[in-house]
């Protein structure tokens, strides 16, 4: 009943939805980045996690918020839609935090929300604490943590849940020659039995929009061109930074510990922290409604204040 009452709501909310007003390619940066933009009124700039994945799985739940606010998505350099035409020598995590600010200067755009979830996340605190003369809000969805003290405890929330016919179906899946040959069907099962366990209800696993391009080995290949600026790293002292309205969303079963961020939260002196029940690591897809509600009342505030 709960899964059909979803399902019933997204329809209810997208049957007034407008289509996307672009959607394709833009030269962003140098590059050639997909973009997907619906909706009017104030910009919201949304970045999907990772790293890898693309903006799919946001879809069509964000697009609620296309009511009253400009979403646009884009796919990061490298991944889903956007071009693998990369130049292996500058591929750095600081490079796809200034893809950010030529997207919006691209757009024309004055001031942004940006709103970063799970991998996703680390752009956008990175986007608020370089740029933040064009950020108007910041929004940290289920964030990775600004720093790397968590990763025990994440891997060891993860390896908790998983079954042991999960793992008799992961071992089939890695070991099949199709996989190692980079079958992206096999691929989204994949991901799809891992997403399952960051769930409150796995249920709604099945809900997730996954899109893996037939050349995904190619592009997961260079992410390894990110080690570098992944193998350490903590952005604490650098959030003191922000000035910017911070609301961090948090599902209270997703794998990442809610001390987590609640450092954050403590590290932003103008942040909002909302623990959402029921939820895991995809709120907008477990509690659409009361989503929207929280997103929809910060910016609001946000929009009130002088």
């Amino acid at each position: 009943m709960k899964r059909y009452c979803l399902s019933v709501f997204v329809l209810f909310c997208f049957q007034g939805v407008a289509q996307p007003s672009f959607e394709g390619l833009l030269r962003i940066n140098k590059y050639d980045t997909y973009v997907r933009v619906i909706g009017k009124g104030d910009p919201i700039i949304l970045i999907h996690g990772g790293p890898g994945m693309d903006h799919s799985y946001f879809l069509p739940y964000m697009d609620a918020l296309s009511d009253q606010y400009k979403l646009i998505y884009y796919d990061s350099r490298g991944m889903g839609r956007s071009s693998i035409d990369i130049d292996s020598t500058r591929f750095s995590f600081k490079l796809l935090v200034d893809d950010i600010e030529a997207l919006r200067k691209e757009l024309k755009l004055s001031k942004v929300t940006v709103l970063g979830h799970s991998w996703g996340g680390l752009l956008a605190m990175n986007y608020a604490i370089q740029y933040p003369d064009h950020l108007k809000s910041l929004i940290l969805l289920n964030s990775n943590s600004a720093s790397k003290e968590f990763d025990a405890t994440i891997a060891k929330n993860m390896s908790a849940r998983w079954t042991k016919e999960d793992l008799e179906k992961r071992s089939q899946l890695v070991s099949s020659p199709e996989f190692r040959n980079g079958n992206p069907t096999l691929m989204e099962q994949l991901m799809r039995l891992s997403f399952k366990h960051t769930f409150h209800d796995k249920r709604l696993s099945d809900s997730l929009q996954l899109f893996f391009p037939p050349d995904y080995k190619l592009r997961a290949g260079l992410l390894r061109f990110l080690a570098k600026d992944l193998a350490a790293y903590d952005f604490h002292a650098d959030l003191q930074k922000i000035t910017a309205p911070t609301l961090i969303i948090h599902g209270e079963d997703d794998i990442i510990p809610v001390e987590s961020d609640t450092k954050l939260h403590q590290s932003i002196s103008a942040s909002r922290l909302v623990i959402m029940s029921e939820c895991g690591h995809f709120p907008f897809i477990e509690k659409p409604r009361e989503f929207k509600r929280i997103i929809s009342e910060f910016l609001r505030r946000q929009k009130a204040s002088p």
